[in-house]
């Protein structure tokens, strides 16, 4: 089983973009990722209206490998808004909640995913 965990520094960093690259080119299908992806896209954040074209890049890959979005869209988990943190999984009963009650000194909030023996 693989898990993975994905930091994809933000547009105008230096290292923007190398965790979805990295992901992209593996030649592994993960069965769980999660991680702050730094993308914009109506799809899994409802207060975006143009998304980051490097988000259709993401959709592809995890469309084409089986992988289902685990995050509620409704919530976000950023601290300022906006859904930057993610988490996809191959596990058709896999579940993925925003918890703030968990909350560390972190800016993004705690995803809580459980994954199941199928």
């Amino acid at each position: 089983m693989n898990i993975w965990n994905i930091y994809n520094a933000p547009l105008g960093s230096e290292e923007a973009g190398n965790g979805l690259t990295s992901l992209i080119n593996s030649n592994n299908t993960p069965f769980f990722i999660g991680g702050d992806f730094n993308l914009r896209n109506p799809l899994w954040d409802l207060n975006v209206d143009h998304p980051y074209a490097a988000s259709q890049a993401l959709i592809d890959w995890y469309s084409s490998r089986g992988h289902k979005l685990l995050n509620p869209t409704e919530t976000p988990t950023h601290n300022r808004g906006g859904t930057l943190d993610l988490a996809f999984s191959t596990n058709s009963r896999a579940r993925c909640e925003i918890r703030p009650d968990q909350h560390t000194t972190s800016d993004h909030e705690t995803l809580d995913s459980t994954l199941f023996r199928e």
